[in-house]
């Protein structure tokens, strides 16, 4: 598809660049992560030149090449991609829809892979404030991200606010 659509549309063609973001995910999925960092790194720059720095395709992007990168060997590059995607999505899709609440989580994450605990709390606070009023308390996404605040709050020895979330104090009062 690449290849015809580089023929007949062009490489700078959204659907181009697009099928050129594809193919750096099905890289990925295949373990050819050399390959597909490549590619989104190449659709990534195509996009920015197409469409503009702040385009939200440019974010989806932001986020497989964030995927792509990891979140420890290139924990720094990773968290820059998705610290833009995240000021791309809260632009374009607002701080309640699904996908920048996804990068939320996802950048705590990184932040706390690389032991930026105090940094990753408020996007797994956000993120699990945010979903359990979207997605219910029981979601398994706003647990996930209860469960990264928690950890995060546990590696910088504060208890007292885990058993705030946990509710501890309540239960001891009654």
């Amino acid at each position: 598809v690449l290849r015809f659509r580089s023929l007949i549309l062009g490489l700078r063609n959204p659907l181009t660049i697009n099928s050129l973001a594809n193919l750096g995910y099905t890289y990925a999925q295949q373990g050819q992560l050399a390959k597909a960092r490549e590619s989104l790194e190449r659709a990534l720059k195509l996009s920015e030149e197409e469409r503009g720095l702040d385009h939200l395709e440019n974010a989806r992007f932001m986020i497989l090449l964030a995927d792509v990168l990891g979140n420890e060997t290139f924990a720094s590059d990773s968290e820059v991609y998705l610290r833009y995607a995240l000021k791309i999505l809260n632009a374009s899709k607002g701080p309640y829809h699904e996908d920048t609440m996804s990068c939320l989580h996802r950048l705590g994450t990184n932040l706390a892979m690389q032991k930026k605990y105090s940094e990753a709390e408020p996007y797994f606070y956000h993120a699990w404030t945010r979903r359990e009023i979207q997605l219910g308390k029981e979601s398994e996404a706003t647990l996930r991200s209860k469960e990264g605040l928690i950890a995060s709050l546990n590696s910088q020895g504060l208890q007292q606010e885990v058993d705030k979330i946990l509710g501890v104090a309540e239960e001891m009062a009654h």
